[in-house]
């Protein structure tokens, strides 16, 4: 890539390296990476084509597709990714935010509000393995009135993945008593009732992981990914423990590999939870499901 070259020059350019190194959608990629390195959006980009960019912007530009033609996540190189409708900061300490995540987002939600919508004093939500915060966050920022969830506490094994967490809190000014970050594994407080109770765990299962693409082998964190020899190791924990942190008539949701709601299923079949919900995802695939306690 040369200097003094117009946008729409650059960006044939840069699809064309992506395309050569196997990565999807090239020219919409190859558009980001413009945008963010320059400033403009794909609108002026459109709109100006015949723009040149600042030695300084092409120099950043020509490191970044580098480091995407090495495969590093799109989302890692841009610092953020968009989920349910916002921004999340990411980096290389939490997994990227997926699009069939949203789906347990969305049923959460659709949930608590027809559960809890009188429920005056508030609820008590945690979202453990939690990563970049985008789950419990998003939740807490579709469900409106600041009292509505009482307390939210988010739970993750890596200090580094919460210090991620905790700035995409402060990126949308959610902070004060009742937001907690707890570096601990599953549960925060053993004495604490939750109303929801959120898991996207690790659950690959060995087999699959020998097979991940490189984006995700090589650069997203591996205990956020590995589940043990099946993938179903947190759903065993998930089936004999949460009993002790959810309140009558709590929910427990959880994301799922598609081939795995069947033996989930069966693993909390002995737990005092009952199958509430199913959901499957953009492409039709299982991916979520929701229990209920009860008694």
């Amino acid at each position: 890539m040369s200097d003094n070259i117009s946008i729409s020059e650059i960006l044939k350019k840069i699809e064309q390296k992506l395309n050569a190194y196997g990565i999807e959608d090239a020219w919409l990629e190859a558009s980001l990476l413009v945008e963010s390195c320059s400033g403009f959006d794909r609108l002026e980009q459109l709109r100006r084509p015949q723009r040149q960019l600042t030695d300084q912007q092409i120099t950043e530009l020509q490191a970044a597709v580098r480091e995407r033609c090495r495969h590093k996540p799109l989302a890692q190189i841009l610092g953020e990714i968009c989920f349910y409708g916002r921004p999340f900061y990411v980096n290389a300490d939490v997994l990227t935010p997926r699009a069939d995540t949203e789906i347990l987002v969305e049923a959460v939600i659709q949930e608590v509000r027809e559960r809890y919508t009188e429920a005056k004093a508030g609820i008590r939500v945690l979202d453990t393995c939690t990563g970049s915060g985008c789950i419990g966050l998003s939740i807490r920022l579709e469900c409106g009135e600041e009292d509505f969830i009482r307390k939210l506490d988010l739970v993750d094994t890596s200090a580094a993945a919460l210090e991620v967490a905790r700035r995409n809190s402060e990126r949308y000014a959610l902070t004060g008593s009742h937001l907690s970050f707890y570096c601990c594994d599953l549960w925060p407080d053993a004495d604490t009732l939750y109303d929801v109770i959120t898991c996207n765990p690790p659950y690959i299962s060995r087999r699959d992981m020998a097979g991940l693409m490189p984006e995700v082998a090589c650069y997203e964190p591996q205990r956020a990914l590995y589940g043990g020899e099946d993938g179903l190791d947190y759903y065993l924990r998930l089936a004999e423990e949460a009993a002790d942190h959810l309140s009558s008539g709590g929910i427990l949701a959880v994301e799922h590999a598609y081939d795995q709601r069947e033996a989930i299923k069966k693993i909390f079949a002995a737990s005092p939870l009952n199958l509430l919900r199913e959901a499957d995802d953009y492409g039709g695939n299982a991916r979520v499901l929701i229990f209920e306690m009860t008694g």
